[in-house]
């Protein structure tokens, strides 16, 4: 059976629903730090810096995408770019695909709104989302300093072309 899905724009108005929000699961720590940010400390900024969709099935939160452009802090400014600050799926909707379509639903608003690639900082040992990165077609690197996270970049067109969308 076929469920009911479909993406929402989230805003400020959203804060409940974001509250009431868990991705935290047992052995994957990173999620602790993503469960924190999006119950408590983005609602106030969507619109603003920041930018969001929702996965709803079935009248339930059951993922969210938040974005923004990154800060250039004094450097150029890179190209048409936007960061995936969070990319989670409520702790009982996992494995499910519901972070694939919202990646790629964030690829296709960036792609509407002129941007050419969407970054993001994956735990080296989230490898779920390393790997959903890796199938949309994302080119990988460490980041220097850094043992920590990875450098995960989409280029939008060809990601897309990759998914035949």
């Amino acid at each position: 059976m076929e469920d009911d899905r479909r993406v929402v724009d989230l805003d400020a108005s959203h804060a409940d629903l974001l509250r009431s929000f868990s991705c935290r699961r047992l052995g994957e720590p990173w999620t602790v730090v993503i469960d924190e940010a999006i119950c408590r400390h983005v609602a106030p900024h969507l619109g603003r810096r920041l930018h969001g969709v929702g996965l709803v099935v079935d009248d339930r939160l059951c993922g969210v995408a938040v974005w923004r452009t990154p800060p250039t802090q004094g450097a150029p400014p890179p190209p048409a770019t936007w960061e995936i600050c969070y990319l989670a799926t409520h702790t009982s909707h996992a494995r499910r695909g519901y972070a694939r379509h919202l990646k790629i639903e964030v690829l296709r608003r960036a792609r509407a709104a002129g941007i050419k690639q969407v970054i993001s900082y994956v735990d080296w040992d989230n490898q779920a989302m390393l790997s959903l990165n890796e199938k949309l077609g994302a080119r990988r690197a460490r980041i220097p300093c850094d043992d920590r996270y990875a450098l995960c970049v989409c280029l939008v067109d060809e990601c897309l072309r990759r998914l035949g969308l």
